[in-house]
Parts: structure tokens; C-alpha cells; sequence
């Protein structure tokens, strides 16, 4: 997001022939990536959007990034955009912020200016470099644009999202739903698959009790536990005998 003055220098440069025959072997953008510098440099702070939209949007700011992601005019005509914390009025280049910021922000201006009910959003690991309490967060932010109308698909490695998103379901078992952003969701809108190096995806069953839960996330949970077990009998015993030899 902050690379488009290179982007654009580049591609005068390589719009002459000497330019061609100097960066022929400069390796181009994925069609997704194009897609996105494309849309952000001509992002149009003012476009009129979904109030669903622009709520969560505010609501991601407010509760998950504590600041407001701002855009400002440049000198250049391309977009450039800040990051003001809260209590604060000292605005951040998304360069000097931190990774939750930058990774979080274009997710911001999407909602704000680009994601309308009825549209597909994909996003690849919204939980990272969140804290566990900020990916429970985005878990909520989530479940809001499905009740707002959106489809969402994720990948994600975290068992704290995925537990959040369990809560969200039984959520959306009970009757009484006080929500003034809804976010509760019901079991036939929610799938979730595994992906495990040379082994067939499997689907993971929702539970009542146990919400989402994959199998090597209990192994792992377990392993951990058992091996700290074994750490503090073995010291409690290296303690034990120190304190026989010293008497």
C-alpha cells in the first residue's frame, strides 16, 4: 500500500523501449496483488458504501485496531495512507505501524469503500499478528458481515478464532439475542475443513461442547501439557534431593 510511487516510476520507465529491454526480466504481480495496488491507488475516500458495511468497518477500528485508518491526498495524486491511534492526534505512515495495522487496514478500506452484501470476501489468516483477544475480536467481526450478507471464506491456524466462532454458534442456538450489531451465527451457515500435508481435507463436525476443535490442535495441546507435567515432577524431585543433601 505504500509502494505506489515505485510502481508508478517503474512503469514509465518501462513504457520505452530502453525501459522494456532493461526490465524484461522484472517478475510481474499475481493477478490478486495487481488487483489490489489497483484499487488502492485509485481508492476514493468519499465513494458512498453499505451503512452495514461502513458500521463494521468502524466497529474493526474501534474495537480491534484502537485507531482510525485515515487517507490523505498526496502531492503525487495517489492515496496515502495513515493510521491515528486513539487519544492521539499524531497520525502514523501504515510504514511506522505496527504489523496488526498493516496487516488490518486493508481489510478496513475494503469494507469501507468496496464490499457490498451479496459479494464473496476471501481472506488469508485474518489472525495475524493479532493477540488472542484481538483474533476473538475479528472472530465477531467475521460472523458480523455473514449476518450483514457477505460470504466469507478464511484459512486460519488459530484455535482461539476457532473457538470464538463455536461461542458465535451456540450464540445463534439460544432465543434471545440482545446483539446491536448481530454476530451470532447458525450451524448451516459455518464449515470448517482440515488440511493436513499428504492426507485427503476432512471436514470438521461442529460440537456443542467442543465447538471446532482438529485433532492436531489437541495433540499439540496435550503433548505440551504432559511435557510440562514431566518438567515440574522432575524438578520437584532435583528440589527434593537438594534439600536432603544440604541437611
Amino acid at each position: 500500500m505504500q509502494s505506489h510511487r515505485v510502481i508508478a516510476t517503474s512503469l514509465v520507465k518501462r513504457s520505452t523501449r530502453v525501459g522494456l529491454e532493461r526490465f524484461s526480466e522484472v517478475p510481474t504481480m499475481s493477478g490478486v496483488i495487481a488487483d489490489f495496488m489497483e484499487r488502492m491507488i485509485l481508492y476514493e475516500d468519499n465513494r458512498v458504501t453499505n451503512d452495514k458495511m461502513n458500521h463494521i468497518a468502524e466497529t474493526l477500528e474501534n474495537e480491534v485496531l484502537l485507531g482510525e485508518i485515515r487517507m490523505k491526498p498526496s502531492g503525487s495524486g495517489y492515496p496515502d495512507f495513515r493510521y491515528l491511534p486513539h487519544d492521539t492526534n499524531e497520525e502514523l505512515r501504515l510504514s511506522q505501524s505496527s504489523s496488526m495495522v498493516t496487516e488490518l487496514a486493508p481489510l478496513v478500506l475494503y469494507l469501507r469503500s468496496l464490499v457490498e452484501p451479496g459479494d464473496t470476501l476471501i481472506i488469508e489468516e485474518p489472525e495475524a499478528h493479532l493477540h488472542p483477544g484481538a483474533q476473538a475480536d475479528m472472530a465477531v467481526i467475521l460472523a458480523r458481515l455473514v449476518r450483514a450478507g457477505v460470504r466469507v471464506i478464511i484459512t486460519t491456524h488459530s484455535d482461539w478464532l476457532l473457538q470464538e466462532i463455536g461461542n458465535l454458534i451456540l450464540e445463534g442456538l439460544i432465543d434471545e439475542k440482545t446483539d446491536e450489531q448481530p454476530s451470532w451465527l447458525r450451524p448451516e451457515e459455518v464449515g470448517a475443513w482440515h488440511f493436513q500435508k499428504d492426507e485427503p481435507v476432512t471436514e470438521i463436525a461442529f460440537h456443542p461442547r467442543k465447538g471446532f476443535s482438529p485433532k492436531d490442535y489437541n495433540d499439540v495441546a496435550e503433548g505440551l501439557y504432559n511435557r510440562s507435567v514431566n518438567l515440574q515432577q522432575k524438578y520437584e524431585k532435583q528440589k527434593g534431593e537438594s534439600r536432603r543433601e544440604s541437611t
